[in-house]
């Protein structure tokens, strides 16, 4: 997993706290942003993003998000919007 070091990984579904501690400890930056929408949305750009992670990492990829949806929401660290449902 070097080759993810000093990337940044996000994910748009919730994954296993194993699998972000994977991505944590090969050097990458992990972004959790689950979406609503299926592939209509998806194809049109307008994903509404749930994001979960870093408040900073989650502001600065804010331009990505935004290229693929057309509302993203910042719900806390990695995993607190899962533990909500």
């Amino acid at each position: 997993m070097q080759c993810l070091r000093g990337t940044l990984v996000i994910a748009e579904l919730a994954c296993a706290p194993l699998l972000v501690q994977l991505v944590h400890a090969a050097g990458a930056q992990y972004l959790e942003a689950p979406v609503s929408g299926s592939k209509g949305p998806a194809e049109q750009g307008t994903l509404i993003f749930l994001a979960g992670g870093d408040e900073e990492l989650y502001q600065s990829s804010g331009p990505l998000l935004d290229v693929m949806g057309k509302a993203k929401f910042f719900l806390g660290p990695v995993r607190i919007h899962s533990a909500r449902s």
